[in-house]
């Protein structure tokens, strides 16, 4: 075997571990462009769930989720409701003749209603894995915030909502988001506050900076 490639075996060896470690530590920050968003702020992990399921990484998928929402990317959203789709709903509550509702039971209507509509203005801003299923997956909770074109409270609504996302593929298996009526701030907190920042989540919401953690540990 010739030096030249060896040290091409070595490079590929430090790539490929580099790659492995991508996964930062509870109570981390780590800026992530892929997703067009903020800061990604880890502030309880949890090392035995399986890689697609562990906080961080549960927080790229769902940004890239909701930046495929927003700018009616529906290639990615393709993958995102695969086999295995159960459901996606939002229910809208301003007041008045805007209050809204809308689910669809299969992928193709889904993605039907992401192409009328013109995309979404959601952005995430915490996200609480709530429960592990096994091999099959994981329960979330969220909290973010909906942009409005009234200006009304700054133009932005509440939106909480829950979804079941597959920890062996891609799939967001259901989504469920209300967009709660004007005037609502968005004060709840799901997550710890981080340890190594005086400030709660929802003070960090703030900064853009997306706040994630795993279920409390049962011991």
């Amino acid at each position: 075997m010739t030096i030249r490639v060896l040290l091409l075996l070595l490079l590929a060896t430090i790539t490929l571990a580099g790659c492995l470690s991508d996964e930062p530590t509870a109570g981390s920050g780590s800026s992530d462009s892929a997703t067009g968003r903020g800061e990604i702020l880890v502030t309880r992990d949890s090392q035995s769930a399986q890689p697609r399921c562990r906080p961080y990484s549960v927080a790229r998928r769902l940004l890239r989720f909701s930046t495929a929402l927003n700018s009616e990317d529906l290639g990615p959203l393709r993958s995102i409701w695969g086999s295995g789709f159960e459901f996606f709903s939002i229910t809208q509550f301003p007041a008045g003749a805007d209050k809204h509702h809308f689910v669809a039971y299969e992928a193709g209507e889904a993605l039907r209603h992401v192409r009328k509509r013109g995309g979404f203005s959601l952005r995430i801003t915490e996200i609480a894995i709530t429960d592990y299923r096994g091999s099959r997956g994981a329960e979330i909770t969220y909290d973010g915030t909906w942009k409005v074109s009234d200006g009304h409270r700054g133009g932005k609504l509440q939106v909480l909502g829950k979804g079941f996302i597959s920890c062996t593929t891609p799939v967001i298996e259901s989504w469920a988001m209300s967009v709660r009526q004007r005037g609502l701030k968005v004060d709840v907190a799901f997550c710890p506050a981080p340890r190594t920042e005086s400030t709660s989540p929802v003070a960090e919401r703030t900064r853009g900076v997306v706040v994630v953690c795993a279920p409390p540990s049962q011991g």
